[in-house]
């Protein structure tokens, strides 16, 4: 499709030149120790805190069941930081912050450096804490809401703007295939991967082995 015959969208542009369609904040724990802890802080950031930041979609908690008992250095704490170093890339995300224990295999500070998350090419820089630095979870949660609160007017600054669709990105997974699925959600989905080709898009397919 010419450029000047696409289709747009409204979307958040980022430092990078990359769109997103969502505009968050996120909280992401480097262990499932610290699960519950990202999850008290993101409960601070309800729909009434949320009022005041019009151009942002919402705090979200990023939690996993790994991080804790694995050997240092292994290729397991190496993919955990690649996948969380991942997650912190979705364009969705304005922003975020670590939450840690402190003890764990995934140190934060191992992590940042390995995956080199604060490089000055990066434009979002890590926050991050851990409990036992911050002497528990009431002071961590507490300490982790006032960066999200200082997090929240920077996101909101950004706003939606319109965008070709060939800036979408489109990623499929494969949900299980029953009876149904050559009948309706793959034909349909077929066809939007082809209309988004169509008009310069990017599809990433997954499928099970």
């Amino acid at each position: 499709m010419p450029e000047g015959q696409r289709r747009t969208f409204m979307g958040y542009r980022r430092p990078d030149g990359k769109v997103g369609t969502r505009n968050y904040v996120a909280i992401i724990s480097s262990v499932n120790c610290s699960a519950s802890t990202v999850r008290a802080i993101q409960q601070r950031f309800g729909p009434e805190v949320m009022r005041a930041y019009p151009n942002v979609d919402g705090v979200i908690g990023l939690t996993h069941k790994s991080g804790c008992g694995m050997r240092t250095g292994s290729a397991a704490v190496e993919q955990l930081q690649r996948v969380l170093s991942g997650w912190r890339c979705i364009l969705i995300l304005g922003a975020y912050l670590l939450v840690g224990l402190g003890c764990e295999s995934n140190q934060l500070q191992d992590m940042i450096q390995a995956m080199q998350l604060d490089g000055a090419q990066q434009w979002k820089q890590p926050y991050f804490l851990t409990l036992q630095e911050n002497h528990g979870v009431a002071h961590t949660v507490a300490e982790g809401a006032r960066i999200v609160g200082e997090l929240l007017p920077q996101v909101n600054d950004v706003q939606r703007e319109e965008v070709p669709i060939s800036e979408l990105k489109l990623a499929l997974q494969c949900g299980g295939s029953d009876g149904w699925s050559g009948i309706t959600s793959n034909p349909g989905l077929g066809f939007c991967v082809d209309e988004l080709v169509r008009q310069g898009g990017t599809a990433v397919f997954e499928r099970d082995p």
